[in-house]
């Protein structure tokens, strides 16, 4: 499998992504959550079939994936609440509070999240689906809910910015051109 390496991250991205059922999906760009100026970890967003523009992934034609690959350490608590605090800048969380419970409880389940881990955010027509290290972690049927989720890593003050520097308005046409 083709990778790139991600020089900001310090991870290597596999430049296709195959989660069964589904299609293989292309590598379209990557980020770093960063806090406290330390990586947390990198992000590679990935698309069936592949976009040509970013406001594509938000169409309900196309499979897409958040791949998180982890540089620190966590429990599932600082997971959920960081999410929480992110996604509470984009919705009230009363018109989203049952998908909430449901992603803590995904969380809960996981316990901790290691060095080298994953973390794939699959979304698929009304549906997002959390796997861990390759394996079913959980998954939550509510379009507003998936948007909601890929809008903090998409929009204006997304949580891993440099993922729209990588591709903002010129998705990379040919990714091994990428000099991350």
């Amino acid at each position: 499998m083709e990778t790139i390496y991600h020089n900001t991250s310090g991870f290597y991205f596999n430049k296709k992504l195959q989660i069964k059922p589904h299609q293989e999906m292309d590598l379209i760009s990557l980020g770093t959550r960063k806090k406290y100026m330390l990586v947390i970890y990198g992000a590679g967003i990935y698309t069936y079939p592949k976009i040509k523009k970013i406001s594509d992934v938000y169409r309900p034609i196309y499979t897409k994936c958040i791949h998180l690959k982890f540089y620190r350490s966590l429990d599932y608590e600082n997971m959920y609440k960081s999410l929480v605090d992110t996604i509470e800048k984009r919705i009230q969380l009363y018109k989203i509070r049952g998908e909430l419970n449901k992603m803590y409880n995904i969380f809960k389940n996981i316990r901790n999240i290691e060095n080298c881990d994953t973390i794939d955010i699959l979304w698929y027509s009304d549906t997002i689906e959390i796997l861990y290290n390759n394996t079913f972690a959980g998954k939550i049927k509510n379009n507003t809910f998936a948007e909601v989720i890929y809008n903090c890593y998409l929009d204006e003050n997304s949580i891993t910015p440099d993922i729209l520097d990588n591709h903002q308005n010129n998705i990379v046409k040919n990714i091994s051109n990428f000099n991350l």
